[in-house]
């Protein structure tokens, strides 16, 4: 038995039902066919729908507040800034995760969008130029802005234009292996007693500043000359004069010289065409050139850098992946392009170290080289 009709009663006309089915259905279809048009499908053709920019629309209660770091309510002078804009990125405007779900613009789209955005930062750095302002950068995939330099009295300038959405200071980020190595972390296997005691690392690169702090040595500008010398040319940088190997760079060798090779008969020879013959000029001295410290063509300070992460350790807070490995440096060469080149005897050489040296902490790695005769 039906039960009571609480809504009253309902008076249909002949012909109604079908009259808004009809109306319902239509109106489905029209919905359909607009969200059709207004979301373009991923790998479609460049030349679909635009895509939508919202940018101009007005906003609820007034302008859109432009955030301005605090940081440069002190600021004076010049100063480098990162200026946003409103407009969304093009990661952001591809739609989130976009490489598992497939994005909402095709290749030619987003070209299309980087262009619009592009357009938009030229008519802004005009502006920007017109305070005096000068452009260090721009980005517009993962960050729409602007990297500017400009006096700091303009910040307000800046803040008034349309478009802008942040301000903020350039700043310079530098890691510090008080940062890298518990990152990765190796501070944590320190902590469970493994230092890298007893273990020799081997690294081919350009050399050693051994004379370092964090290497052990004096860390002492006048250390650093006694073993180096004031020039790529310095008999100092060929020989140990006593101060090599230490205690924490227990061996190495230099197999191509402070310089790639250039053209010369006094040590070299000439070759049989009778031009001045170009040769590597081995020494025992692995000492690493600084270009801080000595002049062109100096090309050194990358392999100091590398031993620093893997075994540096001022017996302090500053602490490499392994600080208590000992470090054999046998140098490539500074300026070496390629891995063989003529002796002074006039033989090729191509030289690399014995992947098991039997030597002990106290003696340098035994090394050979395979030689041929120059083609």
């Amino acid at each position: 038995m039906p039960g009571p009709n609480v809504l009253g009663p309902i008076h249909v006309q002949r012909g109604e039902p079908m009259k808004r089915i009809v109306l319902v259905g239509s109106a489905l279809l029209f919905l359909v066919a607009i969200m059709a048009v207004e979301r373009p499908q991923a790998g479609g053709s460049s030349g679909g729908s635009r895509f939508a920019d919202a940018s101009a629309l007005a906003v609820p209660g007034g302008a859109l507040t432009v955030s301005v770091d605090p940081r440069l309510e002190s600021a004076k002078g010049q100063i480098d800034l990162v200026v946003g804009m409103i407009d969304a990125p093009l990661a952001v405007a591809h739609g989130p995760n976009f490489k598992q779900r497939g994005g909402a613009l095709n290749p030619g789209q987003q070209k299309a969008y980087l262009r619009q955005l592009g357009q938009k930062q030229d008519a802004l750095m005009g502006q920007i130029r017109g305070l005096g302002g000068r452009e260090l950068g721009r980005v517009g995939k993962a960050h729409n802005a602007v990297v500017i330099s400009i006096d700091a009295s303009r910040i307000k300038d800046i803040e008034a234009l349309p478009g802008i959405k942040s301000i903020r200071p350039l700043i310079n980020y530098e890691l510090a292996l008080s940062e890298t190595v518990p990152y990765i972390g190796a501070s944590a296997v320190h902590a469970e007693g493994f230092t890298g005691t007893g273990t020799r690392v081997a690294v081919l690169d350009t050399g050693i500043d051994y004379t370092h702090a964090f290497f052990g040595g004096a860390g002492t500008a006048a250390a650093y000359t006694d073993a180096y010398g004031t020039s790529t040319s310095d008999a100092r940088n060929r020989t140990l004069d006593g101060l090599f190997p230490t205690a924490k760079v227990v061996g190495g060798f230099d197999f191509v010289g402070e310089v790639w090779p250039t053209p010369d008969p006094a040590r070299c020879g000439f070759n049989p065409n009778g031009s001045p013959r170009a040769c590597l000029v081995p020494d025992p001295d692995p000492i690493d050139c600084g270009p801080a410290a000595i002049g062109a063509p100096c090309g050194g300070g990358h392999g100091s850098h590398v031993a620093d992460i893997i075994g540096g350790n001022d017996g302090g807070f500053h602490k490499g992946v392994a600080p208590g490995a000992s470090l054999y440096w046998p140098v490539p060469g500074s300026w070496s392009r390629s891995r063989r080149a003529t002796t002074p005897t006039g033989r090729t050489s191509r030289v690399h170290p014995v992947r098991r040296p039997r030597s002990s902490a106290s003696r340098r790695p035994r090394f050979r080289a395979r030689s041929s005769s120059p083609s």
